[in-house]
């Protein structure tokens, strides 16, 4: 991704939107890709404009083999007339979504591989295809890829255990400047604990690193404490569908949490059979609170252990900052003969 385009996400995702535009909309209708793509991509940072218009930017870059266009429509359910940022549903998505990772979008293929890792998305599981794409997205710089990475090469999961690389990975995220990337302080983090407990009690004890990965560690926890006070503006919908910022974590966290309670004691009353034609979708119902607040609800029904067994239901409602997420979940299951539990 070249710099200028960097540059115009950066702004776009600042909210500054009328800049973006008056540097893409002349490029765009010339041609150019990543101006096209920039049109679309308005969208997705919370700019008032239209979802259809935004969409059709987005294809006009993708048929050019924009990368990160067919990322954006890979993410799209267009029955829906709005952004909805989702896993694939349909073979459509999960085509574009591998078009867009053959064609090196390090963000398509970190997805794809944690889809293909878990075998969610429609996609079967498949952990040596899920290892080669969290390998190339690494290489290309994706943070959370290095991570992933680094953990399958420690775990051996898709391939051999490579306990040298993956520490070298690991310590690659872990040595992140805090403050470089919205993700940074979660990847630091995530790579810092890794590295303390490998250190510590795993495969490669070394109490001087393992004091050192904790440090990191810790610092890194205190930058996202710090973020998540002070993001306190959240995207989201209003009842028709346009995007809007609302406070963050919440108007009210325990309407939020009464709203996702009343609807999970709803799905439990459907019964398995109901339940199990949602099976590895993702339902997103939007709901009222009391206080006339909007939350989206969503919730996926998935095989605990093998099919035909007990299945797994999982609801959430999240809220996205700028660079915090707050998620409050629930859970039930339900055994081959009916019976709920938690």
């Amino acid at each position: 991704m070249n710099q200028d385009l960097q540059l115009m996400i950066a702004l776009a995702n600042s909210g500054r939107y009328a800049e973006v535009e008056a540097w893409a909309a002349p490029r765009a209708e010339e041609g150019e890709a990543d101006a096209q793509f920039l049109m679309g991509f308005l969208v997705y940072a919370g700019a008032p404009i239209d979802f259809a218009t935004a969409c059709d930017w987005l294809r006009r870059a993708a048929a050019q083999g924009h990368a990160e266009a067919l990322y954006r429509l890979a993410q799209i359910d267009e029955s829906e007339p709005r952004v909805h940022s989702r896993s694939p549903i349909n073979d459509t998505m999960r085509a574009t979504l591998r078009r867009a990772a053959e064609l090196g979008s390090a963000d398509a293929q970190h997805d794809l591989a944690i889809l293909l890792a878990t075998g969610h998305g429609g996609f079967s599981r498949d952990e040596v295809e899920a290892r080669a794409w969290q390998e190339r997205a690494a290489r290309a710089g994706h943070l959370r890829a290095q991570v992933s990475f680094g953990r399958m090469c420690l775990q051996g999961k898709g391939g051999p255990v490579a306990v040298p690389e993956g520490l070298a990975w690991l310590e690659k995220a872990a040595s992140t400047a805090i403050r470089s990337d919205p993700w940074a302080p979660l990847v630091v983090s995530q790579a810092a604990e890794l590295l303390e407990h490998t250190y510590t009690a795993g495969a490669a004890p070394d109490p001087v690193r393992a004091t050192a990965a904790h440090d990191r560690f810790v610092a890194a926890q205190r930058a996202l404490e710090r973020d998540e006070v002070a993001d306190d503006r959240a995207f989201g919908h209003d009842a028709q569908g346009r995007s809007v910022t609302r406070p963050f974590a919440f108007a009210d966290r325990d309407e939020a949490r009464r709203t996702l309670a009343e609807h999970m004691t709803a799905q439990r009353e459907r019964g398995r059979a109901a339940l199990l034609a949602d099976l590895d979708r993702d339902v997103v119902t939007r709901l009222r609170g009391a206080s006339g607040t909007e939350y989206e609800v969503s919730m996926r029904v998935f095989w605990d252990d093998q099919p035909e067994g007990a299945i797994s239901v999982a609801g959430s409602i999240e809220e996205v900052g700028w660079r915090t997420v707050t998620t409050l979940s629930e859970f039930f299951s339900v055994s081959p003969d009916g019976i709920i539990g938690d």
